[in-house]
């Protein structure tokens, strides 16, 4: 084994200077590189990046450039403080090499839709024609031996260097045909307690009934919701600071290897805020609802999440008991589609461009929490606004908007409204409601 230490990488594949970079060029081969995964101490974590992704063909003709003796890109490994490696790029030279010494391979097996292992017999090589159809037992002892010496350039990214800059440069080497997420890069540089426990939360029953999901998002997705979730939990959005991922970066690095007590108490908060979400909003959480306008006054419901209707519904849960919510579920459920239909700021602040900026993020949360307060902290004599329930017998029995005329086609574009106005003294009661489109009562009042 050969080892040349310097103070910086070599050049990369991007065009951008890494002054601060410590690394060591390292020559391993193959046999020793194959040893450190099987002690444990290189590791190719299965749920880093994404799965193998290539086929028999590709993994053949990498060991026929190995075999012939071809240079092949460097592999850029993470030292950590554990003193173990992270491979950071080259997982998948790596776990094709590696295959071919365990004579297997674990392909996804696009017609069955599943993963299953298939002996790795040597196909399609265009050079060593001779070899195609053997495994690596099949091999002459000679060529056994030749493959596993063979050395690979390999870059030893140090320890000593700030997460913040292995996250840049993992990022920068993973830009490939099909990009990475942001949040595959953190699950490889921010792996920990921390991580495990956002895996763990992404598949929480409830949540992924909300989020509509039958399991987890191939992309990690609904991790960087659970991030964001406990990223806000943790700093609040009156010191959120810009960029988002930056943000949640910061979160990651601060929390990583957390204790058992502290991982415990963030599963309890979570698990509370989805269930109570899904409780309240069921199907429809997270989803942004889009009122009627003057040429078509029915409303509609959006198909994809919403993140900052997320974050603000996720948050406004960790700031009561279940006991205080659950009396008011209607209420919360109302509250939040009303907001998305009349309230232009808070509209503006879950739209558009921009909604991860500070004054977008300060404006939604605001709002939210001070619409929470008003229903679940101030005691009211009388309700003042009609039950679900009683909007569920309305629009089975009729229907029909009593201001337009015309049916209105979902039940949550449908508003209860008071025959005689409330600050009138009409009471909420069944007597004096009537059903509206929600656009109809905007314009409504507007006129009055």
């Amino acid at each position: 084994m050969q080892e040349n230490k310097g103070k910086r990488a070599p050049k990369m594949a991007f065009d951008v200077s890494l002054k601060e970079v410590l690394s060591k060029d390292w020559d391993p081969s193959i046999k020793e590189l194959y040893e450190l995964k099987t002690d444990g101490d290189l590791i190719l974590d299965p749920d880093y990046q994404r799965n193998y992704v290539w086929n028999l063909k590709k993994a053949s003709r990498l060991v026929e450039s190995v075999l012939m003796r071809v240079p092949i890109p460097p592999i850029y490994l993470s030292e950590e403080k554990s003193g173990n490696f992270l491979v950071i790029d080259g997982q998948q030279r790596l776990k094709s090499l590696f295959g071919f010494i365990d004579g297997k391979l674990e392909i996804y097996d696009a017609k069955l839709k599943k993963w299953r292992n298939v002996k790795f017999k040597l196909q399609g090589l265009e050079t060593l024609t001779n070899l195609n159809g053997l495994t690596y037992l099949e091999l002459q002892k000679p060529l056994q031996k030749q493959f596993k010496t063979s050395c690979l350039k390999v870059v030893k990214i140090l320890k000593q260097n700030s997460p913040q800059l292995k996250y840049d440069i993992f990022e920068r080497l993973n830009r490939g045909a099909v990009a990475l997420t942001a949040q595959e890069v953190r699950n490889c540089i921010y792996h920990g307690s921390y991580n495990d426990l956002i895996k763990k939360l992404a598949t929480n029953k409830d949540y992924m009934h909300v989020l509509g999901q039958e399991g987890p998002h191939k992309r990690m997705q609904d991790r960087e919701l659970v991030l964001r979730f406990l990223a806000f939990y943790h700093t609040t959005y009156h010191k959120y600071t810009p960029p988002m991922k930056e943000f949640l970066n910061v979160d990651m690095r601060n929390h990583r290897d957390l204790k058992e007590k502290e991982l415990e108490e963030l599963e309890k908060l979570f698990k509370k805020s989805a269930e109570l979400t899904r409780s309240v909003f069921g199907k429809k959480a997270f989803r942004r609802f889009v009122a009627g306008d003057e040429q078509e006054h029915d409303g509609h419901w959006e198909r994809k999440v919403n993140k900052g209707l997320h974050d603000i519904v996720m948050w406004g849960f960790t700031l009561y008991e279940k006991h205080q919510v659950i009396p008011h579920l209607d209420a919360i459920r109302e509250e939040l589609l009303n907001l998305m239909v009349k309230n232009k700021k808070f509209i503006d602040s879950i739209s558009g461009v921009g909604t991860d900026s500070t004054k977008k993020v300060y404006t939604k949360f605001s709002i939210w929490q001070k619409s929470l307060e008003e229903i679940l902290s101030v005691p009211e004599k009388e309700a003042r606004l009609f039950s679900h329930e009683l909007k569920e017998k309305l629009y089975k029995q009729n229907p029909i908007c009593k201001e337009c005329g015309q049916k209105i086609m979902d039940i949550d574009d449908a508003h209860v409204d008071h025959e005689e106005q409330y600050w009138r003294g009409g009471h909420t009661i069944p007597k004096n409601a009537r059903l509206l489109h929600r656009f109809c009562n905007l314009a409504r009042k507007k006129s009055e």
